[in-house]
């Protein structure tokens, strides 16, 4: 058996039988070997460790037990020979996912062809399969002409969304160019389609009898939508400029501004109050005379 220390580029070793320190339990339970990763200077100097320390370093030293770098052996190719690692960079370049630098290749359960270098991890590829990126290899399950889905293979294939070279007539009576495969595969996508049909429409609203411009999807709606200003006259007088919908449902506000002249001249100009006095006026007084100009407000004069 041998023990390793590994201290800055260096990596210890020396023979199991050679330690006689008691309170390195730890050591009594090796089976093959160990490496102890480490500082030698730090563990020379430890107040409470050193006097175990420094006679292991000491039959590091002796023993000539002492190399440069870490061996590493890949599981699946142990013919290949020991690769020797001296940095964390030597690790990630010589010993990639854990085995060596040949490319796995096995085959997927997609029919793709495994991207990794060689993986001693996750042999089965359960892993691997979830998070393969190639261009999917199925078809969609309810596309009628088996067009190849367009996502990632670790992706559900979900609709088929391969754009049809043609013109499909829904059946509002309007024609789409190039759907996708999902949208028009059968009746009922096509009956989908139409509620969000764009094309314009003329059409009377009830009822608010106006008649005017909408999409296709607003005219054949349960409850079309009218898109046109309300214009009904109200109780002050103004014409109503909401849309014709949101009449219907919060009634009718007058948005206007109040245009009455107050007594001083000035227009009101407040949001409409309908059939209520006009408060006092808010602009700055313009009485004046040959030597003063009044600085007070309309509505303390």
């Amino acid at each position: 058996f041998y023990l390793g220390l590994r201290c800055g580029r260096f990596t210890f070793r020396f023979p199991f039988s050679s330690v006689i320190e008691p309170r390195l339990t730890c050591f009594y339970l090796l089976k093959h070997g160990m490496y102890l990763l480490g500082n030698s200077k730090t563990l020379r100097l430890s107040q409470k460790g050193k006097h175990v320390w420094n006679p292991l370093i000491e039959i590091f030293e002796n023993t000539g037990n002492i190399v440069e770098s870490f061996p590493t052996v890949c599981q699946l190719h142990p013919n290949d020979g020991i690769s020797y690692c001296t940095t964390l960079q030597d690790f990630r370049i010589q010993r990639p996912n854990g085995g060596c630098c040949r490319p796995c290749n096995a085959r997927l359960s997609c029919g793709h062809a495994c991207p990794l270098m060689c993986h001693p991890t996750d042999r089965s590829h359960i892993v691997t399969h979830k998070q393969c990126t190639q261009p999917c290899r199925r078809i969609p399950l309810k596309c009628p002409h088996n067009h190849p889905c367009k996502r990632r293979c670790n992706e559900e294939c979900g609709p088929c969304l391969h754009v049809l070279d043609e013109e499909v007539i829904l059946p509002c009576g309007h024609t789409v160019t190039s759907p996708t495969c999902d949208s028009v595969c059968d009746a009922t996508s096509r009956k989908k389609l139409a509620k969000k049909c764009r094309e314009e429409v003329t059409f009377a609203f009830l009822p608010c009898n106006h008649r005017c411009t909408t999409t296709c999807a607003n005219m054949n709606s349960e409850h079309p939508v009218c898109p046109s200003i309300c214009g009904e006259t109200l109780a002050c007088g103004h014409k109503c400029q909401l849309r014709c919908s949101s009449c219907k449902t919060m009634g009718h506000s007058c948005e206007q501004k109040c245009e009455r002249t107050l007594f001083c001249g000035h227009v009101c100009g407040r949001p409409c109050h309908g059939d209520e006095k006009c408060p006092p006026c808010n602009n700055k007084c313009e009485v004046a005379c040959e030597h003063s100009m009044c600085s007070g407000k309309c509505r303390n004069v």
